[in-house]
């Protein structure tokens, strides 16, 4: 089995901790914070073990996760009824797939706690769902919402069709 499809059960270490933290404490070129609150860092957990177990390599750039058999993979955590791209990011992704910065999202489901951020010794199940062609995802959102928030969506049941063997 692919190993980034392979369910795991991750119990948070302090590591991970530090490594949110610090990830919460990054700013932009303006001053702004990367990450919206410090509970948005906790969707690093699954990157953080794949990484860490060194089942993927590092990303060689800002715009993907991790590298993983030549793939330059984004994760993105999906456990509503849509994959939302917020204000802004869209562009950003396209300009990253066209320069060959980003090829795959690698979407997944976690039954983490959304009302606090995590502690050490916190268990965390991960059910990874599709990894995906990037162009494709974009390709198949949906942009015509008008929203202040979000750029453009994507429903969990097209991107089940996209990872059907005759969608590739």
């Amino acid at each position: 089995m692919n190993v980034l499809l392979k369910p795991v059960t991750i119990t948070v270490t302090k590591d991970f901790i530090v490594h949110a933290e610090s990830m919460w404490a990054k700013r932009d070129k303006d001053g702004k914070r990367i990450f919206v609150s410090r509970e948005k860092c906790d969707a690093l957990l699954y990157e953080h073990h794949l990484l860490t177990h060194k089942y993927v390599s590092p990303p060689c750039h800002l715009a993907h996760d991790f590298v993983w058999n030549g793939w330059k993979v984004d994760v993105k955590e999906v456990n509503g009824a849509y994959f939302n791209i917020q204000k802004g990011k869209f562009k950003r992704y396209i300009d990253y797939v066209n320069k060959g910065e980003l090829s795959h999202f690698l979407f997944y489901e976690s039954d983490r706690d959304f009302h606090g951020i995590l502690k050490e010794g916190d268990v965390v199940n991960i059910i990874p769902l599709y990894v995906l062609p990037a162009k494709t995802v974009l390709k198949s959102t949906n942009e015509s919402i008008k929203s202040k928030t979000h750029d453009a969506f994507i429903d969990k049941s097209t991107l089940k069709m996209l990872s059907e063997p005759d969608n590739e």
